[in-house]
């Protein structure tokens, strides 16, 4: 009865692991997932960090892409400003000629006859065609009542300008007009007033002028790479005309709608801004300039390249960070393999050894290669196997005695 009763209350035994001295496989093993650890804690500090790297490095390189365009704009229109302001004032030392004035008063005096007249301010006005500038093609001088009294060419002497909107204005201050493209060459007209000592108009100075300079100022490629343009514009109505036509366009003039940022240089502002134009997403300066100085048709100048190619060393940094992540996964994956694969070994090796001591082999040791916890544990092992040597060396003697 109490025999039954105690094998009842007997607990049954848990089911236990099998020992095998065979090393798990690769996918099981303590080398991957100290490999896989390792490698999840760089790819992710490396991440964040490059990720941080990037966004700060983004914004530095946007800020000195923005600067640079604004630089290019501020330059141009230096240069701009510097041309107009060159032929304005050739133009001033024609009409500031103490001896033609004198030739106009003795004309319109009749001291001298028209062919005396015309012979004498031709040769002047030569001397300024050939000397001062070679841009000027040809020079005339209108009267006040608009009737061309001298020219370089004689084809002008027939004209008359009495109602011509750039002559009227001309009597009031000096002017450019608006270029037009003549047989590969920009051309336009420069009216100035020439007034005498006393204040009293005493005709129109009109020149034929060759711009194109001005056009090679605006279409240099330096700071525009190659999707660049640079604009020049004043208001027209709810228009905005250029000075010259935009790049791969045959329009002269868009709403001014279409370009808010010509609006704002027109306004006298001066920034810097992404925006979409005519359907493209670009990088976009803009600020005032001047091109007639005495009106009060403002003028502004836009500079826009393409956002994609203006923040192309945004793109290639963001390329070799991502490079340089894979790299720093892949790296740090094999360093960690090398280190686990060096504290997994001594493992191996004390499985192995325990394996040939549970078959009855006390004499093995496994080979102690440092003082870490690792050396310590093998130290431990080889104690425990010393210690089972000696105990069984001892228990064979006391056998030996008893059956002796």
């Amino acid at each position: 009865m109490c025999a039954s009763t105690d094998r009842a209350q007997v607990a049954p035994v848990a089911k236990q692991h099998t020992f095998t001295n065979e090393p798990p496989s690769f996918w099981r093993s303590l080398l991957l997932k100290n490999t896989l650890f390792v490698a999840a804690v760089v790819v992710l500090s490396g991440g964040i960090l490059g990720h941080l790297a990037y966004v700060l490095a983004r914004d530095i390189i946007h800020d000195n892409i923005h600067l640079r365009l604004q630089l290019v704009v501020t330059d141009r229109a230096a240069l701009f400003e510097e041309y107009v302001k060159q032929q304005l004032e050739r133009a001033a030392l024609v009409t500031n000629r103490t001896s033609l004035h004198e030739l106009i008063q003795e004309f319109n005096g009749g001291e001298i006859d028209l062919n005396s007249f015309r012979e004498q301010s031709q040769r002047i006005l030569e001397d300024t065609k050939f000397g001062s500038s070679s841009s000027f093609r040809d020079l005339w001088i209108v009267n006040p009542q608009g009737t061309v009294i001298t020219a370089t060419n004689d084809d002008y002497l027939s004209k008359t300008y009495a109602g011509d909107p750039g002559f009227l204005e001309g009597k009031e201050h000096p002017r450019l007009d608006l270029p037009q493209e003549v047989d590969g060459r920009y051309l336009t007209y420069l009216v100035a007033p020439m007034n005498s000592e006393g204040g009293n108009l005493l005709g129109v100075l009109m020149v034929w002028l060759d711009v194109t300079p001005l056009k090679e100022i605006l279409t240099n490629r330096v700071g525009l790479q190659k999707t660049g343009d640079l604009l020049v514009a004043t208001q027209q109505g709810d228009h905005v005309r250029y000075l010259f036509q935009p790049r791969d366009s045959e329009v002269w003039s868009v709403p001014i709608s279409e370009v808010p940022v010509m609006a704002k240089a027109l306004q006298d502002e001066s920034g810097s801004e992404v925006l979409n134009y005519s359907g493209d997403r670009v990088l976009v300066s803009y600020r005032p300039v001047d091109y007639q100085p005495d009106l009060e048709a403002p003028w502004g100048m836009i500079a826009k390249i393409s956002l994609e190619e203006a923040y192309a060393p945004v793109t290639y940094l963001r390329k070799v960070l991502l490079l340089l992540q894979v790299g720093l996964m892949f790296f740090g994956m094999a360093v960690s393999f090398l280190v686990a694969r060096r504290f997994t070994r001594p493992v191996l090796g004390l499985a192995t050894s325990a394996s040939k001591i549970a078959k009855g082999n006390l004499d093995v040791r496994v080979p102690i290669s440092s003082s870490d916890e690792v050396g310590m544990l093998g130290a431990a092992f080889n104690h425990m196997a010393e210690e089972l040597s000696a105990s069984r060396e001892e228990l064979e003697d006391r056998i030996e005695q008893r059956t002796a």
